[in-house]
């Protein structure tokens, strides 16, 4: 351990933005905040250089073209800010090597600084309603923040509540996470497998490929009216439930309807509702003044939607554009949304966003972190050598789930473990050492698990990680382990193909199939009886994490092969002798000809 870890320190060297001169940043105190498929966000103190300050940093893995755009487009180079975007402060990368895989290439992670803002949009719902004044201030900002995407031509396709940061005490809103973000032009296509399901724009759900950004326009609205009511509009755990509740709501969209979504998907008015609840059947106890405006947002047509300009004059906001409204805490809204945001805001200047995309679009803009400086390792707290010819072990387990999953709980977990030690010492696999293990429950927890991990590292001092053998609690397992380089070995259900990319997570290995395994051999069966088209069945009953990623991997397959055709995907919600029978009725409908 050098002397700056030693105090609590980490160095990198990296790039302070957009001005792109090169700095030596320290950060104290850093440890993981949230989690997803795509990025770990970890919270820290900037020391040095400028003011100390509270920062984020995201750390991606990014594989294509597009990912990087995140990185040109939040470095803010070649473009004005704007209050309601998050705006990049540094950017570092570092190579991982892989000591699992000595002889894979090393990868590469980026990593993106930003001010820290302590909640999110979905924080702030969980611990209650929010007021009327801050719904419409923080809609307003929302709003606001699209109409400066849209203006560059830009298209989010991930707006929602986690993705919206929020200090809840200063009142201020900010668009995050443009992981998915890039420029759209038209009669270009892009994948419509984008966007949390919840907050899905119809024509996405309808397969269109040919979108715009009035896609982000409705993820918005669903989140405006889950600020309403404190409840997600849309609820559908697939994309057939997702249509069903729109349709509810709506009606079944015309034909011209579907034309103006460009779907590949027709819905039919097959459902036994006739007559739509309308927006105000779904929020419930809202006022018609509410309903009425989120009636001018969710459309069928994309540019009926209600966006731009237009809606930030609408009338639904002239509460908190009077001279002395306030918030909850006495915060003036003319001190949060000043007259000059408003005035920018109304003149909607798109010249230069247009000149911004097409100057990214041309090659013109470009920033990018191949050219790194030198390398820094990760932040660690254990030596890689085992003290005293010990080595020591840690061991994630489940220990309350034996009913259900016998096969992954403590007791054969740890017989497993007892026996595999004693072979080694039998067999002088290892000759000179002895072992120890610290054992810990997570039981299939994500919470649990995270802090099970960060224990076995800073306080047991652990050379090696073994399971979880579940996926919920091998992803904060995995992703904490990573961080601090220490080898993780799992097992049982975990199948998650994304757990076996080496490239974000190089010291982890599976001893299991994944997901990804099965789906090839699958489609290798198809080929050989000259089968093109198959239904699949699912249940999600108990947490039941092999179906989900499995699923995933099947849509991922049919995307990447044009010769097969995944024609109906079924989720058992009843796993008795007679749900199981309904599902299977279900199943053999759509997969017989």
């Amino acid at each position: 351990m050098n002397t700056e870890e030693s105090k609590g320190f980490v160095f990198h060297i990296g790039y302070e933005l957009p001005s792109k001169t090169q700095v030596g940043m320290r950060f104290a105190n850093l440890r993981l905040h949230a989690w997803g498929v795509f990025s770990n966000v970890y919270r820290g103190t900037l020391v040095s250089p400028g003011p100390e300050q509270e920062v984020a940093i995201k750390k991606t893995w990014p594989r294509t073209s597009e990912k990087n755009f995140e990185l040109l487009f939040l470095s803010g180079i070649g473009r004005q800010p704007h209050k309601n975007i998050v705006q990049m402060l540094f950017a570092f990368s570092r190579c991982t090597s892989n000591p699992l895989h000595p002889d894979v290439k090393p990868s590469v992670c980026e990593s993106y600084v930003f001010s820290f803002l302590p909640d999110t949009m979905a924080s702030v719902l969980k611990a209650g309603r929010i007021d009327e004044v801050d719904i419409k201030l923080y809609t307003w900002q929302l709003f606001e923040g699209l109409r400066y995407l849209q203006a560059h031509t830009i298209v989010h396709r991930d707006v929602k509540p986690v993705n919206l940061l929020v200090d809840h005490n200063k009142g201020i809103l900010k668009i995050g996470d443009f992981g998915n973000a890039k420029i759209v032009r038209r009669s270009i296509l892009s994948t419509s497998y984008q966007v949390t399901r919840f907050y899905r724009a119809p024509e996405l759900l309808l397969e269109a490929r040919d979108y715009y950004w009035f896609i982000d326009v409705w993820s918005a609205g669903c989140c405006v009216g889950e600020m309403m009511t404190g409840t997600v509009m849309f609820p559908g755990d697939s994309t057939k439930k997702m249509l069903k509740l729109i349709v509810r709501c709506l009606g079944v969209p015309s034909k011209k309807d579907h034309d103006y979504m460009k779907a590949k998907r027709i819905i039919t008015d097959e459902s036994p509702i006739k007559k739509p609840i309308g927006i105000a059947g779904v929020l419930g106890n809202v006022s018609k003044e509410w309903c009425d405006f989120l009636s001018e947002i969710l459309r069928y047509r994309p540019r009926e939607r209600l966006h731009g300009v237009k809606l930030l004059n609408h009338p639904f906001f002239n509460q908190i554009f009077t001279g002395k409204c306030t918030r909850f805490n006495g915060q003036l809204i003319n001190m949060i949304i000043t007259p000059s945001d408003f005035e920018t805001a109304m003149k909607n200047d798109y010249t230069a966003g247009r000149q911004y995309a097409a100057a990214v679009l041309r090659g013109d803009l470009k920033f990018s972190l191949d050219s790194k400086p030198p390398e820094t390792t990760a932040p660690s707290t254990v030596s890689s050598q085992p003290p005293g010819n010990v080595f020591q072990f840690g061991f994630l387990h489940c220990n309350t789930l034996g009913v259900k999953r016998p096969y992954i709980n403590y007791r054969t977990c740890a017989s497993a473990a007892d026996i595999a030690i004693d072979r080694i010492k039998r067999e002088n696999l290892l000759s000179g050492y002895d072992f120890n293990s610290t054992i810990m429950f997570e039981d299939c927890d994500e919470s649990l698990s995270a802090g099970r991990t960060v224990e076995l590292i800073r306080r047991h001092n652990v050379d090696v990680i073994f399971g979880p053998a579940s996926n919920l609690a091998a992803f904060p397992a995995v992703t904490i382990s990573t961080y601090y380089n220490i080898p993780i070995i799992s097992w049982g259900l975990v199948s998650d193909t994304e757990l076996d990319n080496v490239s974000r997570y190089p010291t982890a290995a599976l001893i299991s199939t994944t997901s990804k395994s099965l789906v090839m051999a699958f489609r290798e069966v198809m080929q050989e009886f000259k089968w093109n088209q198959f239904v699949y069945g699912y249940s999600l009953i108990d947490e039941d994490e092999k179906c989900l990623p499995l699923r995933n991997d099947l849509h991922a397959m049919v995307a990447k092969y044009s010769d097969m055709t995944l024609s109906f995907t079924y989720q058992i919600t009843d796993d008795s002798e007679k749900g199981l029978l309904r599902a299977l009725v279900e199943l053999s409908k759509r997969g017989r000809s």
